[in-house]
Protein backbone atom coordinates (compact mmCIF):
# COMPACT_ATOMS: atom_id res chain seq x y z
CA UNK A 1 0.00 0.00 0.00
CA UNK A 2 2.68 2.33 0.28
CA UNK A 3 4.44 1.87 -2.74
CA UNK A 4 1.09 2.19 -4.21
CA UNK A 5 0.45 5.82 -2.36
CA UNK A 6 4.55 7.10 -3.45
CA UNK A 7 3.35 5.81 -6.88
CA UNK A 8 0.13 7.90 -6.78
CA UNK A 9 1.81 10.90 -5.25
CA UNK A 10 3.96 11.10 -7.48
CA UNK A 11 2.02 10.85 -10.61
CA UNK A 12 -0.03 13.92 -9.14
CA UNK A 13 3.06 15.97 -9.52
CA UNK A 14 3.98 14.96 -12.62
CA UNK A 15 0.37 15.66 -13.95
CA UNK A 16 0.53 18.88 -11.95
CA UNK A 17 4.59 19.85 -12.45
CA UNK A 18 5.55 23.15 -12.86
CA UNK A 19 5.93 24.55 -16.78
CA UNK A 20 8.87 26.14 -16.95
CA UNK A 21 7.75 29.33 -18.93
CA UNK A 22 5.30 31.41 -17.28
CA UNK A 23 3.94 32.18 -20.36
CA UNK A 24 2.66 28.70 -20.36
CA UNK A 25 -0.17 29.61 -17.80
CA UNK A 26 -2.94 29.85 -20.31
CA UNK A 27 -6.83 29.99 -19.62
CA UNK A 28 -7.06 26.16 -21.08
CA UNK A 29 -4.32 25.25 -18.95
CA UNK A 30 -5.87 27.17 -15.61
CA UNK A 31 -9.22 25.45 -15.94
CA UNK A 32 -7.75 22.10 -16.31
CA UNK A 33 -5.95 22.36 -13.37
CA UNK A 34 -8.53 23.69 -11.25
CA UNK A 35 -11.52 21.46 -12.50
CA UNK A 36 -9.31 19.25 -10.22
CA UNK A 37 -9.45 21.21 -7.13
CA UNK A 38 -12.55 23.95 -7.29
CA UNK A 39 -16.31 23.23 -8.57
CA UNK A 40 -16.42 23.58 -12.01
CA UNK A 41 -18.89 26.74 -11.96
CA UNK A 42 -16.12 28.41 -9.31
CA UNK A 43 -13.42 28.16 -11.68
CA UNK A 44 -15.34 29.44 -14.92
CA UNK A 45 -16.24 32.80 -12.79
CA UNK A 46 -12.47 33.09 -12.19
CA UNK A 47 -11.34 32.42 -15.62
CA UNK A 48 -13.91 35.29 -16.93
CA UNK A 49 -12.39 37.47 -13.82
CA UNK A 50 -9.21 36.93 -15.64
CA UNK A 51 -9.82 37.59 -19.10
CA UNK A 52 -12.19 41.00 -18.21
CA UNK A 53 -15.35 39.08 -19.06
CA UNK A 54 -17.24 38.23 -15.99
CA UNK A 55 -20.15 40.62 -14.93
CA UNK A 56 -21.68 41.58 -11.77
CA UNK A 57 -24.59 44.14 -10.62
CA UNK A 58 -25.54 46.37 -7.84
CA UNK A 59 -28.52 47.63 -7.07
CA UNK A 60 -30.10 50.41 -4.81
CA UNK A 61 -33.25 50.92 -3.66
CA UNK A 62 -35.28 53.93 -2.76
CA UNK A 63 -34.12 55.68 -5.75
CA UNK A 64 -36.13 58.92 -6.69
CA UNK A 65 -37.32 59.06 -10.16
CA UNK A 66 -35.70 62.69 -10.07
CA UNK A 67 -32.14 61.00 -9.50
CA UNK A 68 -32.15 57.83 -11.20
CA UNK A 69 -28.83 56.98 -13.58
CA UNK A 70 -29.45 58.13 -17.14
CA UNK A 71 -28.08 55.50 -19.37
CA UNK A 72 -27.08 57.99 -21.79
CA UNK A 73 -24.31 59.52 -19.42
CA UNK A 74 -23.04 56.03 -19.29
CA UNK A 75 -22.89 55.56 -23.39
CA UNK A 76 -19.13 56.11 -23.79
CA UNK A 77 -18.28 53.00 -21.37
CA UNK A 78 -19.81 49.64 -23.22
CA UNK A 79 -18.80 47.79 -19.75
CA UNK A 80 -21.46 49.81 -18.24
CA UNK A 81 -25.30 49.35 -18.19
CA UNK A 82 -27.67 50.94 -15.79
CA UNK A 83 -31.69 50.45 -15.30
CA UNK A 84 -34.45 51.81 -13.60
CA UNK A 85 -37.25 50.23 -12.16
CA UNK A 86 -39.45 53.17 -11.24
CA UNK A 87 -41.95 50.59 -9.83
CA UNK A 88 -39.62 49.37 -7.01
CA UNK A 89 -37.43 52.42 -7.09
CA UNK A 90 -34.88 50.53 -7.25
CA UNK A 91 -31.38 51.89 -9.62
CA UNK A 92 -28.81 48.93 -11.09
CA UNK A 93 -25.91 48.79 -12.49
CA UNK A 94 -23.95 46.19 -14.49
CA UNK A 95 -20.48 46.15 -15.34
CA UNK A 96 -18.23 43.87 -17.30
CA UNK A 97 -15.06 43.39 -15.54
CA UNK A 98 -13.72 42.99 -12.04
CA UNK A 99 -14.16 46.42 -10.46
CA UNK A 100 -10.23 47.29 -8.84
CA UNK A 101 -9.71 49.43 -6.45
CA UNK A 102 -7.78 51.93 -9.25
CA UNK A 103 -10.76 51.22 -11.30
CA UNK A 104 -13.47 52.17 -8.98
CA UNK A 105 -11.36 54.99 -7.83
CA UNK A 106 -11.19 56.17 -11.81
CA UNK A 107 -14.97 55.35 -12.41
CA UNK A 108 -15.50 57.67 -9.29
CA UNK A 109 -13.68 60.43 -10.97
CA UNK A 110 -15.85 60.12 -14.17
CA UNK A 111 -19.29 59.58 -12.65
CA UNK A 112 -19.10 61.97 -9.77
CA UNK A 113 -22.06 61.17 -7.86
CA UNK A 114 -23.04 59.02 -4.30
CA UNK A 115 -25.62 56.92 -6.20
CA UNK A 116 -23.00 55.46 -8.71
CA UNK A 117 -19.94 55.49 -5.28
CA UNK A 118 -22.69 53.02 -3.90
CA UNK A 119 -23.09 50.87 -6.41
CA UNK A 120 -19.75 50.48 -7.46
CA UNK A 121 -18.64 49.50 -3.86
CA UNK A 122 -21.58 46.94 -4.05
CA UNK A 123 -19.91 45.49 -7.69
CA UNK A 124 -16.61 45.50 -5.96
CA UNK A 125 -17.87 43.77 -2.94
CA UNK A 126 -19.76 41.28 -4.92
CA UNK A 127 -16.02 40.06 -6.63
CA UNK A 128 -14.45 40.69 -3.73
CA UNK A 129 -16.91 37.89 -1.86
CA UNK A 130 -16.22 35.45 -4.13
CA UNK A 131 -12.57 36.01 -4.55
CA UNK A 132 -12.29 35.81 -0.61
CA UNK A 133 -14.71 32.72 -0.60
CA UNK A 134 -12.88 30.36 -3.37
CA UNK A 135 -9.67 31.58 -3.98
CA UNK A 136 -8.12 33.60 -1.20
CA UNK A 137 -5.78 31.12 1.02
CA UNK A 138 -7.06 29.93 3.84
CA UNK A 139 -8.68 26.61 5.83
CA UNK A 140 -11.72 24.72 6.15
CA UNK A 141 -11.20 22.49 8.90
CA UNK A 142 -7.86 21.16 8.07
CA UNK A 143 -8.63 21.43 4.61
CA UNK A 144 -6.41 23.91 2.43
CA UNK A 145 -8.73 26.57 0.85
CA UNK A 146 -7.59 28.99 -2.34
CA UNK A 147 -4.06 29.73 -2.97
CA UNK A 148 -4.00 33.03 -3.18
CA UNK A 149 -3.54 36.58 -0.93
CA UNK A 150 -5.83 39.44 -0.42
CA UNK A 151 -3.12 41.75 -2.72
CA UNK A 152 -3.26 39.31 -5.77
CA UNK A 153 -7.13 40.53 -5.98
CA UNK A 154 -5.65 43.80 -7.27
CA UNK A 155 -2.79 42.52 -9.29
CA UNK A 156 -4.85 39.42 -10.95
CA UNK A 157 -7.74 41.76 -11.81
CA UNK A 158 -5.93 44.82 -12.54
CA UNK A 159 -4.47 46.53 -15.71
CA UNK A 160 -1.03 45.56 -14.90
CA UNK A 161 1.61 43.46 -17.11
CA UNK A 162 -0.10 39.62 -18.06
CA UNK A 163 3.05 37.94 -17.23
CA UNK A 164 3.40 39.79 -13.72
CA UNK A 165 -0.38 37.87 -13.73
CA UNK A 166 1.23 34.74 -14.98
CA UNK A 167 3.90 34.01 -12.93
CA UNK A 168 1.92 34.62 -9.74
CA UNK A 169 -0.31 31.99 -10.67
CA UNK A 170 2.84 29.83 -11.29
CA UNK A 171 3.89 30.66 -8.07
CA UNK A 172 0.41 29.61 -6.22
CA UNK A 173 -1.78 27.34 -8.32
CA UNK A 174 0.16 24.60 -9.39
CA UNK A 175 1.45 24.12 -5.96
CA UNK A 176 -2.11 24.43 -4.35
CA UNK A 177 -3.06 21.56 -6.89
CA UNK A 178 -0.27 19.19 -5.53
CA UNK A 179 -1.28 20.00 -2.06
CA UNK A 180 -4.57 19.31 -2.65
CA UNK A 181 -5.11 15.84 -4.82
CA UNK A 182 -1.97 14.64 -2.55
CA UNK A 183 -3.97 15.35 0.13
CA UNK A 184 -7.05 13.76 -0.86
CA UNK A 185 -4.89 10.39 -2.02
CA UNK A 186 -3.58 10.01 1.22
CA UNK A 187 -6.82 9.94 2.99
CA UNK A 188 -8.24 7.97 0.21
CA UNK A 189 -5.65 5.50 0.68
CA UNK A 190 -5.87 5.41 4.49
CA UNK A 191 -9.53 5.49 4.18
CA UNK A 192 -9.06 1.98 2.48
CA UNK A 193 -6.36 0.69 4.68
CA UNK A 194 -8.44 0.90 7.04
CA UNK A 195 -11.76 -0.72 6.02
CA UNK A 196 -9.15 -3.71 4.48
CA UNK A 197 -8.51 -4.15 8.44
CA UNK A 198 -11.95 -4.09 8.90
CA UNK A 199 -12.95 -6.89 6.76
CA UNK A 200 -9.78 -8.66 7.47
CA UNK A 201 -10.99 -8.59 11.39
CA UNK A 202 -14.32 -9.53 10.25
CA UNK A 203 -12.89 -12.56 8.65
CA UNK A 204 -10.99 -13.61 11.62
CA UNK A 205 -13.90 -13.29 14.01
CA UNK A 206 -16.00 -15.50 11.90
CA UNK A 207 -13.35 -18.04 11.68
CA UNK A 208 -12.52 -18.12 15.59
CA UNK A 209 -16.27 -18.64 15.86
CA UNK A 210 -16.36 -21.61 13.87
Amino acid sequence: MAQALAAGIARVRADNADPSDPSLITEDVIRQKLAQVMPADAVDTFVRMLNGTAVFSGEASGVDPASHLDPKTFADDPAITVTYDQARSAQRMTIQGVVTDARRKALEAKFPSALVAGLLAEIQQAARTFFEGHLQGGTLGAQPVGFLDAADFELLFGDGPVAAKQARLLSTMLPYVRLVLTRALVVQTMGRRRAGSRALSRRCSRALRC
